[in-house]
């Protein structure tokens, strides 16, 4: 079959590859209007069926994430007032990104060898805006716009992967409206090598959490991402960071989050976290 997804992030390439690999010839057109995306987020969670589709479809076959051993709670002074045996797999949202772009259009990058390309045709399209849509006789069309020229595709099946601002689900949905959750997202991202001894021993394999009225504070290693670094460099894949999110409904306490991290920090964004609405 002739598949089209709209969308090249993750959702879209994890339903690509393993579309490809069972020998149907994906589309994807992605609106971003760079050829590769970059940092739509750090650290990740990967769990159980994100490792096992990678056990499956990923023929890079390297390591992608790194475990924290146990969970335990801080209190505001950093006195652990909670433990629980609990693994928790993280990774970053590069690294997985571009597994996935080796995986399904053979781009060579930083953090894996390029791997074999069996299975159906693929083609990755960037700046691509979908404007409609129409099911006729058994096959979708799709109408979209890139670099300033209108064009359409025809296939078997549509996939909708484009996230949060879905084009496909303002066509589908049109009344349907994303809304302010009421909250703002800080994250903060450095490499484990420049964290201080305290911070390491507290933090480092250990998925921390500190809550307050309106504030939530968590910390997990990730695996270190291209993104973070000075220099263009190989990245091992022993290198590590540490990244620390903190959620706050309103301002409950007088320290400030961007200085306690912006003398080591490399990757530090202030976000308004929103939601879409629910429908049946």
């Amino acid at each position: 079959m002739n598949i089209i997804v709209v969308g090249g992030s993750l959702a879209g390439l994890f339903a690509g590859i393993a579309l490809k690999r069972l020998g149907h010839n994906v589309h994807i057109l992605e609106r971003n209007s760079e050829p590769f995306l970059q940092d739509q987020g750090a650290g990740i969670v990967a769990g159980t069926e994100t490792r096992d589709y990678m056990g499956t479809f990923d023929k890079c076959r390297r390591d992608f994430v790194v475990e924290s051993v146990f969970r335990h709670y801080l209190d505001i002074q950093g006195n652990e007032i909670h433990r629980e045996d609990w693994s928790q797999y993280m990774t970053s949202w590069d690294l997985v990104y571009y597994i996935l772009r080796s995986n399904f259009d053979g781009i060579e990058n930083e953090y894996c060898k390029v791997p074999d390309q069996a299975g159906g045709k693929t083609i990755y399209d960037y700046d691509a805006n979908v404007t409609n849509m129409k099911v006729e006789n058994g096959e979708v069309t799709l109408f979209y716009e890139q670099e300033n020229r209108k064009k359409s595709i025809k296939g078997d099946v549509l996939i909708a992967a484009d996230g949060a601002s879905s084009s496909i689900r303002a066509l589908l949905y049109p009344d349907l409206e994303r809304k302010y959750a009421g909250y703002i997202a800080w994250r903060g991202t450095i490499l484990e090598s420049e964290l201080s001894e305290p911070v390491a021993s507290a933090l480092v394999e250990r998925f921390t959490f500190f809550h307050a009225p309106g504030t939530q504070i968590l910390s997990y290693i990730i695996p270190a991402f291209i993104g973070i670094f000075d220099d263009e460099i190989d990245s091992p894949e022993t290198v590590k960071c540490l990244e620390i999110r903190k959620f706050d409904t309103y301002k409950n306490f007088d320290f400030n989050f961007d200085q306690l991290l912006a003398p080591k920090a490399k990757v530090l964004t202030h976000l308004q976290i929103d939601r879409i609405g629910t429908f049946t």
